[in-house]
């Protein structure tokens, strides 16, 4: 009411248009902004999606796991059985994977507990804490994550005195140059884009243990 009598009784006044065509131009861009965000956020998790279905529909080994071998929403299930020849290869390096999308982090999990031992963190405030409690040979982490981001978690793992020398590869849906560009600029060792190739993964993380 106090709007409509202010609106009513300056209506001749050109500041008062001036005024309501302003708080109109703020509340469309408010309106754009939150829908745009909406949107980069769905298509992220559809992006995150569509790497994990694209990886189950490959043909695989026998010997290879799939995502499916876990039960659903169970991120500490028993992994199955590998072969007797992988069982017994030694793990000499920790790897810390931070990411906050369960189906990702199981299916990170698959792809590296037979060779690496394994910690997890579901953001990047966890990831830190941990990095520096268990001091992990290498670390993969998301960018886009709750209550601290994978940029933030970066700069913080390389300023830190015990955790600096951990080698951090960022692996997210950010594709743009600028997020590229400010990866590298806070420390990151490799930045690499999903949806993902698991062997290329596999390959580059394998590279940075040699030089362990």
């Amino acid at each position: 009411m106090t709007f409509i009598y202010f609106v009513t009784n300056s209506a001749w006044n050109p500041n008062t248009w001036a005024i309501l065509c302003g708080i109109l131009a703020v509340f469309l861009i408010v309106v754009l902004l939150t829908i745009y965000f909406i949107f980069r956020r769905l298509h992220i998790d559809l992006t995150i999606l569509r790497t994990v279905f694209q990886e189950q529909k490959r043909p695989s080994h026998p010997a290879t796991l799939t995502i499916s071998d876990i039960p659903p929403g169970s991120e500490t299930a028993d992994l199955p059985q590998v072969p007797a020849s992988a069982a017994k290869t030694k793990k000499q390096h920790t790897l810390l994977i931070i990411e906050d999308h369960l189906e990702i982090r199981l299916y990170l999990k698959l792809i590296f507990s037979n060779e690496y031992n394994l910690l997890m963190a579901e953001n990047g405030e966890e990831g830190f804490k941990k990095a520096c409690e268990g001091v992990p040979d290498l670390i993969i982490t998301d960018i886009i994550m709750p209550v601290m981001d994978g940029f933030k978690c970066c700069q913080l793992i390389k300023e830190n005195l015990t955790t600096c020398h951990i080698p951090v590869i960022l692996l997210t849906a950010l594709t743009s140059e600028t997020d590229i560009m400010k990866g590298i600029e806070l420390g990151a060792d490799d930045y690499i884009q999903k949806p993902f190739n698991p062997n290329i993964l596999r390959t580059k993380v394998g590279i940075f243990s040699k030089c362990l």
